[in-house]
């Protein structure tokens, strides 16, 4: 089990309002995959809002929301963020513990991009450092592609 403070640990307005020990098992920002116990990060989107499923999340035993919206009346511990999309993000870094020394670089133009990438993926690698490559000819990463 995770405990909510340390999985909203760094979100920028996260208003926990006593709930930093509430237990939770798992992350999920799909109601449809939310069982009980889990933290539901509802993400307003383009065709659909994540908080029109806050209800069905909690019908199937959301222990928290993490939502944009207001708090609403209830057994349901409700944390209230400026951005919910930036805060999913982060609690997804946290609750994987990933991401905290993450260097990522992009590589944009017309011509060269794809050489460009392995040059620096080469250089990388003599560094004793451990790239990964997102491009259009392949993905790589730790020998696997």
């Amino acid at each position: 089990m995770l405990r909510l403070s340390d999985l909203m640990a760094g979100v920028p307005g996260a208003a926990l309002d006593g709930l930093q020990m509430l237990a939770v098992r798992e992350v999920r920002d799909d109601s449809r995959q939310v069982q009980a116990g889990d933290l539901f990060v509802a993400i307003p989107g383009a065709k659909q809002d994540g908080g029109k499923f806050i209800d069905e999340a909690i019908a199937k035993g959301a222990a928290a929301v993490v939502t944009q919206e207001a708090a609403r009346a209830g057994s349901t511990g409700w944390v209230t963020v400026p951005d919910a999309r930036r805060a999913l993000g982060i609690v997804a870094a946290n609750r994987y513990r990933t991401g905290g020394t993450l260097t990522l670089s992009g590589v944009t133009g017309t011509n060269g991009k794809t050489t460009t990438t392995y040059l620096l993926e080469s250089i990388l690698v003599a560094a004793g450092r451990k790239p990964g490559v997102v491009g259009t000819v392949s993905y790589r990463y730790a020998g696997k592609e």
